[in-house]
């Protein structure tokens, strides 16, 4: 079985992009709030340390 392992680069890369996620928590944005929702998020980095950053959040245009 093979398996791809994804680098710590190509991951960085993946989350500071807008992607889709289901808030399964109550999150902020400028907004509102979003609990139990697709959300679309992104991580930015104030480091080079994945565990330094913010994400923020922003509500899916509907019909996307």
């Amino acid at each position: 079985m093979n398996f791809k392992i994804e680098s710590d680069k190509d991951f960085s890369n993946r989350i500071s992009e807008w992607h889709r996620w289901f808030a399964w928590r109550p999150i902020s944005y400028d907004g509102g709030i979003a609990w139990l929702e697709f959300v679309e998020r992104r991580f930015n980095f104030e480091t080079n340390f994945a565990s330094n950053g913010t994400w923020y959040y922003r509500p899916i245009k509907r019909g996307e």
